[in-house]
């Protein structure tokens, strides 16, 4: 059986470096906008009270 490893490169130690030295995530999260609300008792049943944000739930994976 072929050895499919790759061949080390005094390189890849130093990429590792560089890696863990990233944040870990970066998000990007818009502000919401204050319109388009449920009254509060119906906000709890949906489980938000912005209307725009309760979207079906369609139970599939990405990319599939």
């Amino acid at each position: 059986m072929e050895d499919m490893t790759l061949p080390y490169s005094c390189h890849m130690e130093r990429d590792i470096k560089k890696i863990d030295s990233l944040p870990l995530a970066m998000a990007y999260v818009p502000w919401q906008t204050w319109g388009n609300l449920y009254k509060p008792e119906e906000g709890l049943k949906q489980g938000t009270i912005f209307k725009d944000l309760n979207l079906p739930f369609t139970g599939r994976r990405c990319g599939k």
